[in-house]
């Protein structure tokens, strides 16, 4: 009670400078009363109709609040009524402050909620800002709500009471729109991008060669380059000795017209052990970043000469611009397209296919060897694979192209299907790769289980031991497997539980 009384009379009041003077209702005497009389009745929503202050200049707070215990002095200090929200309740309350802290809440009428109906009060002052503070910081809509709805106690849920979260998710996907809008330095785009650029600059590096984090602007179509000085200094130590990454999401930045995708360069490991030793742990680290409304090659490759002249302005522009030995990505067509563009000046991925094939038959120069290699993600392979395999193979059960796909790639061999294909990306050489796909063929070629068949498939199995690097294993897979007289694999029901 005397924490209500103490805010409630040292609340300032602000006035801006820009607009006249206009009457505003202040409702930050209402999160006060709320606080308390959600203690009393969590059951009902409140609407508050009319409230009274004390005129009285002699009512003042005390510098130490335990004055404030004293009752001798009992002058009315607020007073208010309210209402509940729901349609079929009477519930209603009158309350009144005084100058000691006592609050007195006087009750009438009967609670009656219906079971379909849910209210909550308007979210502002205090409260808006709190929300909208969380919503800023990283969390979702959604995701703080849900985490709102953790806290509503028994009677709230029972009795609709959705003061704490809001009449509808719609509420705080608003609040972060409009936190949103709110840090913006402008309305209009561009400045506010320009004006940020310039706090930055003060901020980041300020005084150096490459200052600030926001580096290059373009509206049309959006792109944004972010990086910093020291990001362009950890390149020039390991971007050429360790492995990069990058990939791009479109779940961060909320936009109402075209998507806007985030992405994002990532040097795999930047400790020195890793450096060193060539070892795959240790700490990753993004050395530049993009937003950008257009998902392109060429907008990839932008983003990377932007890059790459900021490298030059910083060290010299005779400078050799280090260049990964391997750049990882999730196989999209656009990350493969753009780092053989870039950092081998290779215009198609032929180009590429031709120079894999001399590295794979030993056939190299140094300058082959020297280039940086694009490795697709096997995880997003695979992935890939099977959603075509299924899409393509389960609508029709005798394919015209061949006999030998028709067997594996049917919706129910798909998984065995995949096996096989793992057993060929993990090929040492093309050798092995020739070796297995020879095996592959005559157990998927063989209509019954013959000698060749049964050669084949013990070759394969041996192969994925070796690959598991545990000869004792059981390799169920293949062991489990069967073809019939009509050449149709068959395997256990367990296969798929395991």
């Amino acid at each position: 009670m005397f924490t209500l009384l103490f805010e409630s009379k040292l609340k300032p009041n602000v006035t801006s400078a820009d607009t006249p003077p206009m009457q505003k209702r202040d409702s930050e005497w209402i999160n006060l009363f709320e606080k308390y009389i959600s203690k009393v009745n969590d059951t009902c929503v409140f609407m508050y109709k009319d409230h009274h202050y004390s005129t009285s200049k002699s009512i003042k707070v005390p510098d130490d609040k335990r004055f404030l215990i004293s009752t001798d002095d009992k002058k009315f200090l607020i007073s208010t009524d309210a209402k509940c929200k729901f349609t079929e309740c009477t519930c209603s309350f009158h309350a009144i402050i005084y100058s000691n802290g006592e609050l007195i809440i006087k009750f009438k009428g009967s609670i009656c909620h219906s079971p379909s109906e849910q209210r909550a009060r308007p979210i502002r002052g205090t409260s808006r800002r709190s929300i909208a503070e969380k919503l800023t910081s990283g969390s979702s809509p959604d995701q703080l709500r849900l985490k709102e709805l953790g806290h509503l106690t028994d009677n709230n849920r029972k009795f609709g009471n959705y003061n704490l979260v809001g009449s509808s998710p719609h509420v705080f996907r608003k609040i972060r729109s409009e936190a949103k809008t709110s840090l913006m330095l402008d309305k209009d785009l561009s400045v506010s991008l320009e004006k940020i650029k310039e706090e930055q600059s003060q901020e980041i590096n300020a005084g150096k060669s490459i200052p600030g984090y926001l580096q290059t602007i373009t509206i049309c179509p959006l792109r944004l380059i972010l990086f910093t000085e020291g990001g362009l200094v950890l390149w020039n130590k390991v971007g050429g000795n360790v492995p990069v990454s990058w990939d791009a999401t479109g779940g961060i930045v909320m936009s109402r017209g075209k998507r806007i995708f985030y992405y994002e360069l990532t040097i795999s490991n930047i400790s020195t052990p890793s450096i060193t030793t060539k070892n795959l742990s240790g700490p990753s680290f993004p050395v530049t970043s993009m937003l950008s409304n257009t998902h392109k090659t060429l907008d990839l490759v932008h983003w990377l000469q932007d890059f790459e002249l900021a490298y030059r302005k910083l060290f010299g522009f005779n400078s050799q611009f280090p260049k990964p030995p391997i750049v990882h990505s999730d196989g999209a067509l656009v990350f493969q397209q753009a780092a053989l563009r870039f950092f081998n000046g290779d215009l198609t991925i032929s180009t590429y296919l031709k120079r894999c094939w001399t590295i794979v038959n030993k056939t190299a120069t140094k300058e082959d060897l020297r280039k940086t290699l694009v490795h697709s993600c096997l995880a997003h392979f695979v992935k890939n694979l099977k959603h075509q395999a299924v899409k393509h193979y389960s609508k029709q059960k005798v394919s015209s192209v061949s006999f030998i796909f028709n067997v594996y790639f049917d919706c129910f061999q798909v998984p065995f299907a995949l096996w096989i294909m793992s057993l060929l990306i993990n090929s040492n050489s093309i050798e092995e790769m020739a070796g297995i796909w020879e095996h592959v063929c005559t157990v998927l070629l063989s209509p019954t289980q013959n000698s060749s068949y049964s050669i084949s498939i013990s070759c394969l199995s041996n192969a994925a031991d070796n690959m598991n690097k545990d000869p004792n294993k059981d390799n169920f897979i293949i062991k489990n497997v069967k073809v019939d007289s009509k050449g149709v694999c068959r395997y256990p029901t367990t296969f798929n539980q395991v």
